[in-house]
């Protein structure tokens, strides 16, 4: 298998892991929340439109049953009162009455007006006995068919009486509502006729049915449809029923079943634009799936195309090659740490040779100069003694020597250890001294360090060279009164040591330029100036990694600071 195949494979492992992580974070939450919403939106327009379904059906109900307490007396007068019926019967069979009958049928007369009165809906009302005259009683008074049109209720009276039928309803020609009603069974029948239009009005009226998307139906018994009303007609409902949501109810009364329904575009528009949303989504995310699952899969082979070349770089101690990291995956942190290791290993080799050589030199230039200072210092004594003799009396020449003498004592006794801060404060004494002769008096020093700090350990001479950096850059040719202020504290396991001075100072260019050569001093690079500071700065980093700071104002003066850990003799003889 070459590598171009091997990195195809790698990568498609890659692709079906990434995949499967990708689609499991997209799209779990997607279903679960979508189907939630889904599920949520559905039981909620559900149960709403059966609550308003329900309230609906229960006013039509009171509506329909209205009807039926409105003609039920007078068909029990018809079938039970037998005066009412006789008087019927007599009117529908004699063309002249008594006055006692005539009055008697005025009466039956109003009662029937006033059915029809009682409801705007109802239009007419009949009522009809088997008669030789083909007459039949109306609201109005005595009415004859005509021998040309016979009315379609008398001949469904005819089918109530073969089927023997206690209540009939149809929907005439022109679209009313007609209520049959058997008299003492099937003697004669009351007949009912409603506007169905008059009773819609009346349904909107006491209903809310027409600010809904409703369809309303009525059926009687034998499921024939008496009237129909709403946003579809009855015929498109049956031809798709299942686009519809359908409520029935029977109103016993009149053995008519009522049916509303509902288009499930209109009511459920907000599920289904839900639904649509959810299904856009579940597709977004399988999409994003597939391209992230790419894009990651793509940046993991490279990423360990790049670490077998380092890998092979390393086995065959050839260059690192250069790899650019890549943001936001785990082999990149891999790559990173496989470059810092070596970068790192080499990097610790290198300080080490670098240690070794400093510290070879530095033994080197100690066995050449060990010489010369005990030289030097025999040579002072014999020059004392000589300048004594000749004067017989100490002088001033005879102070400084001793002084110098004793400076050279104190830095040529094992100069490798280190000493007390007190003890270093005290050798700077001759040395300070030897400065106050040289420049007149001119200056004074101070020092400000508690009993704790006096006690640290730190390296001899550490002081010495910034006193005299400060009397050379900072007070010769002053023109007014030289001030050295040396303080020592502790704080935090450390002793922070400050050398001020009023001096001339230094601008903010010099500062700068100071800085970088002190840093420079580290890699042991010499310096014209500043030897002093450069030397503290250097032993300061070199034993305690901790560096030394100077800060200057131009004809204000100057302080360089320096901290060292408490606990230095342990420390430094870790790090020597």
């Amino acid at each position: 298998m070459n590598k171009a195949t091997r990195i195809k494979s790698v990568e498609r492992k890659f692709f079906f892991h990434n995949f499967r992580i990708f689609l499991l974070l997209a799209l779990v939450p997607v279903v679960i929340l979508g189907s939630l919403s889904v599920a949520i939106i559905h039981t909620y327009i559900k149960d709403e439109v059966d609550r308003n379904s329900y309230n609906l059906m229960a006013k039509l109900e009171n509506i329909f049953t209205n009807i039926n307490y409105a003609i039920t007396p007078m068909q029990i007068a018809l079938s039970f009162d037998g005066q009412t019926a006789y008087i019927c019967k007599t009117v529908l069979e004699e063309n002249q009455l008594s006055y006692p009958d005539l009055i008697m049928f005025r009466n039956i007369s109003s009662q029937l007006a006033m059915v029809r009165n009682l409801n705007d809906y109802i239009s007419s009302v009949y009522v009809y006995y088997g008669n030789s005259s083909n007459s039949y009683l109306s609201d109005t008074g005595k009415a004859f068919f005509s021998p040309a049109y016979i009315p379609q209720w008398y001949k469904m009276f005819h089918l109530m009486t073969e089927k023997s039928l206690e209540q009939l309803s149809y929907r005439s020609e022109d679209t009313a509502i007609v209520i049959l009603r058997s008299i003492k069974k099937n003697e004669g029948v009351f007949v009912v006729n409603l506007n169905s239009g008059m009773l819609m009005q009346k349904i909107i009226a006491n209903t809310d049915i027409d600010t809904q998307p409703y369809g309303l139906s009525i059926f009687n018994s034998d499921r024939q449809l008496l009237y129909s009303w709403g946003s579809a007609d009855f015929e498109q409902i049956k031809q798709n029923s299942s686009s519809f949501i359908t409520y029935t109810r029977l109103i016993k009364p009149m053995e008519w079943n009522i049916e509303l329904y509902i288009p499930k575009t209109l009511v459920f528009s907000a599920y289904y634009h839900v639904r649509f949303l959810f299904i856009l989504l579940t597709f977004i995310s399988l999409l994003i799936s597939v391209v992230l699952a790419l894009y990651f899969s793509n940046s993991d082979a490279a990423q360990i195309a790049d670490i077998v070349k380092i890998m092979k770089a390393a086995e065959n101690n050839r260059p690192i090659p250069r790899v650019v990291p890549r943001k936001g995956s785990p082999f990149g942190y891999i790559i990173h740490g496989i470059v810092r290791a070596f970068i790192q290993q080499k990097y610790l080799k290198t300080k080490y040779e670098v240690k070794e050589i400093r510290l070879k030199n530095m033994q080197l230039m100690a066995l050449q100069t060990q010489l010369k200072p005990h030289f030097l210092f025999n040579t002072l004594e014999i020059i004392n003694w000589k300048i004594f003799r000749i004067q017989n009396h100490p002088v001033e020449i005879n102070s400084m020597i001793e002084n110098l003498s004793e400076l050279l004592r104190y830095s040529l006794s094992a100069p490798e250890e280190q000493v007390t801060f007190e003890e270093e404060l005290k050798h700077l004494e001759y040395y300070v001294a030897i400065q106050q002769i040289r420049y007149n008096n001119n200056f004074d020093i101070k020092y400000d360090a508690g009993k704790n700090a006096m006690k640290v350990m730190v390296p001899r001479l550490i002081l010495q060279p910034v006193v005299e950096n400060s009397l050379q850059h900072g007070l010769r040719e002053l023109d007014r009164r030289g001030l050295i202020i040396i303080s020592g504290i502790i704080r935090r396991d450390m002793l922070y040591i400050t050398i001020t001075d009023n001096g001339r100072g230094m601008r903010a260019d010099e500062i700068s330029e100071l800085q970088k050569t002190l840093h420079s001093s580290v890699k042991m690079e010499n310096s014209s100036q500043h030897i002093g500071l450069h030397n503290v700065y250097a032993r300061l980093f070199l034993q305690y990694h901790t560096r030394l700071s100077v800060e200057s104002m131009s004809d204000k003066g100057t302080i360089v600071k320096m901290k060292i850990p408490v606990a230095a003799e342990k420390q430094g003889d870790n790090r020597q």
